[in-house]
């Protein structure tokens, strides 16, 4: 939380969408899917929501998965242990414009 707090400071009213690790798994992903929303309240990060989708992002995330890109995920605080990592991970937003681009082009519009 503590990036998440330093960002808040500069950004009123961000959110913060946490990754629950052990909610993916290689072979079967909750439906639910294991992002949770929280918001900053009372100067504690405190869980709004939790994200929803269906089947169509699903099947974008294993896409994702499988591929590997998890293993490429780079937040700031590698960033700053070693400048190198792009903390924006523009490699897998690019992945995912692709995989986005493609379920328009196909008519589906789940939403990833």
């Amino acid at each position: 939380y503590k990036v998440a707090d330093k960002l808040s400071e500069n950004f009123p009213g961000l959110s913060l969408l946490m990754v629950r690790n052990k909610a993916i798994n290689m072979k079967v992903i909750n439906p639910a899917l294991p992002f949770t929303m929280y918001q900053l309240n009372d100067n504690k990060w405190r869980e709004t929501s939790t994200l929803k989708t269906q089947g169509a992002c699903q099947a974008k995330l294993m896409q994702l998965l499988d591929s590997g890109y998890q293993l490429l995920i780079c937040d700031f605080d590698d960033h700053l242990d070693s400048p190198y990592l792009n903390w924006r991970n523009v490699e897998i937003n690019s992945a995912v414009d692709d995989l986005s681009s493609a379920a328009v082009a196909t008519g589906g519009s789940d939403g990833l």
